[in-house]
């Protein structure tokens, strides 16, 4: 709309430094002539209270080079404005009561803005501006009021009467020892002329003249007026000596606390707004369904986090990221995270990138505080991440405060905080134990000995490796490749126990977010099974006994009435081989891996059985072993085993829970494969928890860092874990203790 500049001095300058601060003023008001075009004015004060005005209407450039000296040895204040007149406030005729800075009375005010309510203001104090221009109506008051003025009436009429935009310039020609200075989301900045005891203002920090590092380190100190802020200059005394500045406020007093927490459903987001419910704050946990890989798994957390913090949850959904911005891996699923070195170097480059997430995401976020009463925002952003990732770092944030103000409406104040922002991962971890945040429901994973149910045997999960194939289930048995398998420390676990159709009872040990798939096909975390709850069962049957083994058998779709079906005949299927005869290699009936099996014709397969002295050493001393078995049985052994076939085929297609219950820490993993779940050999299936590739996926820099802050905070120790989580974790699930008469 304008400009305002001016200076405001001491002391009595001698003739050189008022020559050079007139010098400086005029060449200010010249460079602020990009805000104000169609009218300029300036106005002096002396020492003595004398007053001196040039106005005209045009350009400033055509006019100020004319002017004499406009700071002199007498001179104590300079106010100038350079306008560009709106559609609405329009003057065919200007006169030089029109043009700024205006004068009623004893008082001078420049202004940079609009002022929404000036008639109404007019009509409340009963004063009649000398123009129609908005800004008149501020000396017409300033002047009814005559000596009730003060710094307290002044503030508090700019803070809670005046209604608009402003940044103002206000002094009285009978007191220029002081000055005052305010603004609220307009600009306004001050240079400090030390050697001349001199303090210059003017709209933009450019107009200064200040270019350049060594301009801005060896010249004059410039300083930007916070947004909504009263600055008084005053001189020690009316002779001067040097300028004491002093700050007020002008923002409105609010007693809400509202925080408004961008949430990943990750460890850093959800320490912030832990601490940030625990200070008192109304939460809402905003999170940005913009396609990423983790999309569902991340949805899946907020839900729970939110219950468990007992906050809102707001989901917005945008397709920006995928489908106009693009360029990242987290939002193209066919491009692979970059996994080197375990993920370090992800955690040193910002590989997973996502273009102005950020900003995007914080601009959006300032919109809803805006509209719905938030005056926070909170951002889970970390020093460690900072090294990689730049909208990670302190400064992104701190930069963005200062542009707050600009970006909200009048008297909607909306500040970014970063309670993790200077904490590294590790650090993280121990306050986010120490505020009893919901780590457990940001990851989920199974402890380290369960078995998985393997096509070459049972495995336990620790010990998988990429390319490992395994059971799954896809509304049948379908052999499944683990594309990743991973440690995710030491967290609480429970204990659930399993019962089949003859009382054979089986356990599984796994962390309270780690889902089971139900006997209805939906899959449900481990917190919400209750006893009597039926699982989709992952039982082999035993089929004909051949030598000390059984071939395994499974009914396709568990569906009690189905016949079941050789197991090692459904990977040859999957995996397309053809025979009559489907052979192992090695010998070992339960090891249905693709490179132990091979297609052969019944003829074939027996003269290789008539072979087995061409056989290696090993393969032939296990056939000639498991060939005479059945002859070193005793009558009970055999009925035994019998009785062992026969319970088998008469297993039921269910798993019943008995019970469930906590069993303190364990060291825990989780693995990745091409279906939405995989096999245990405790008999059930459980949820592939990072299908898709999900950015916690254990090898990304994502991951590398919270793997790292997890082992560095201690938490490895069983011993420290004891000392500070059992008391946290213990109520995380409902416990449920097992019953004789649910067994």
């Amino acid at each position: 709309m304008c400009s305002i500049s001016g200076v405001f001095i001491a002391e009595r300058p001698p003739v050189q430094a008022s020559l050079i601060l007139s010098r400086v003023i005029l060449d200010t008001i010249i460079r602020a002539e990009e805000r104000g075009r169609d009218s300029w004015g300036v106005t002096t004060i002396t020492q003595l209270g004398g007053v001196s005005e040039w106005k005209s209407v045009g350009k400033p450039s055509d006019g100020v080079k004319k002017l004499p000296a406009i700071v002199r040895p007498e001179t104590r204040i300079v106010i100038n404005n350079n306008r560009a007149e709106p559609t609405t406030e329009w003057t065919p005729n200007k006169t030089r009561a029109d043009i700024q800075p205006f004068r009623h009375g004893d008082w001078i005010v420049a202004h940079n803005g609009t002022i929404a309510n000036d008639r109404e203001l007019a009509e409340r104090y009963g004063v009649t501006p000398l123009s129609k221009i908005d800004t008149a109506v501020i000396p017409a008051i300033l002047h009814a009021m005559g000596k009730r003025v003060t710094r307290e009436w002044l503030q508090t009429f700019l803070r809670d009467e005046v209604i608009g935009s402003y940044a103002i310039a206000i002094a009285n020609a009978t007191r220029p020892y002081e000055l005052f200075l305010a603004c609220n989301y307009k600009p306004l900045y001050l240079t400090h002329y030390r050697k001349h005891n001199a303090i210059v203002f003017t709209s933009l920090e450019s107009y200064t003249g200040s270019e350049g590092l060594h301009q801005r380190i060896h010249g004059p100190n410039i300083v930007a007026i916070p947004p909504y802020t009263l600055v008084h200059l005053t001189a020690q005394s009316p002779i001067g000596q040097y300028v004491q500045i002093h700050e007020y406020s002008l923002r409105q007093i609010r007693e809400t606390k509202k925080a408004l927490v961008v949430c990943s459903g990750g460890l850093d987001s959800v320490v912030a707004a832990t601490e940030k419910i625990q200070q008192g704050y109304e939460v809402t946990l905003l999170h940005f369904l913009y396609q990423c890989r983790a999309e569902k798994r991340e949805v899946e957390a907020i839900i729970k986090i939110a219950d468990w913090l007992r906050c809102r949850p707001l989901l917005v959904p945008t397709a920006i990221f995928k489908d106009v911005i693009k360029g990242s891996r987290l939002t193209n699923t066919k491009e692979a995270l970059v996994t080197d070195r375990e993920g370090a170097a992800s955690a040193e480059f910002a590989h997973e990138w996502v273009p102005a997430r950020n900003l995007i995401m914080l601009s959006i976020a300032t919109g809803i505080a805006e509209a719905q009463g938030h005056d926070t925002i909170v951002l889970g952003n970390n020093l460690e991440e900072g090294g990689a990732y730049p909208d990670n770092e302190m400064e992104f944030i701190n930069r963005l405060n200062t542009v707050m103000p600009y970006a909200t409406n009048l008297h909607h104040y909306v500040n970014i905080e970063m309670p993790v922002g200077n904490l590294m991962k590790h650090e993280i971890v121990k306050r986010g134990l120490a505020l009893h945040a919901p780590l457990h429901l940001t990851w989920s994973c199974l402890e380290s000995n369960t078995l998985v149910r393997g096509l070459r045997g049972d495995i336990p999960i620790s010990q998988i490796l990429p390319n490992e194939w395994v059971w799954g289930w896809d509304k049948q048995w379908i052999p499944t490749r683990v594309e990743r398998c991973f440690m995710q420390g030491v967290k609480p676990v429970f204990e659930v126990t399993l019962a089949d159709g003859v009382g054979k009872l089986t356990t599984v040990v796994a962390t309270a977010d780690h889902r089971f798939l139900k006997r209805d096909g939906d899959y449900v975390p481990l917190e919400e099974l209750r006893v009597g709850d039926r699982l989709m069962p992952s039982n082999f049957y035993a089929g004909t006994p051949v030598r000390d083994q059984t071939y395994a058998l499974l009914r396709r779709r568990n569906v009690a009435n189905e016949a079941p079906a050789f197991a090692h005949r459904i990977v040859a299927e999957y995996f397309g081989i053809h025979g009559e005869v489907v052979h192992h290699i090695d010998g070992d009936l339960r090891n249905n891996s693709r490179e132990n099996l091979v297609g052969m014709s019944r003829g074939e397969h027996s003269r290789l059985e008539m072979l087995g002295r061409k056989l290696p050493e090993k393969t032939r001393a296990t056939r000639t072993r498991l060939s005479t078995w059945w002859k070193e049985l005793t009558p009970m052994q055999y009925e035994a085993q019998r009785q062992k076939i026969s319970d088998g085929r008469r297993r039921q297609l269910n798993h019943r829970v008995v019970s469930i219950r906590p069993i303190g820490t364990r060291v825990t993993y989780d693995i990745q494969t091409g279906t939405r779940n995989f096999a245990l050999a405790a008999g059930v299936f459980v949820h592939n928890c990072y299908e898709g590739g999900e950015t916690h996926c254990g090898i990304c820099g994502p991951c590398f860092m919270r793997k790292a802050a997890f082992k560095m905070s201690g938490v490895f120790d069983p011993v420290f874990l004891h000392e500070v989580g059992d008391k946290y974790w213990e109520g995380c699930v409902q416990y449920i203790p097992p019953s004789s008469s649910q067994q």
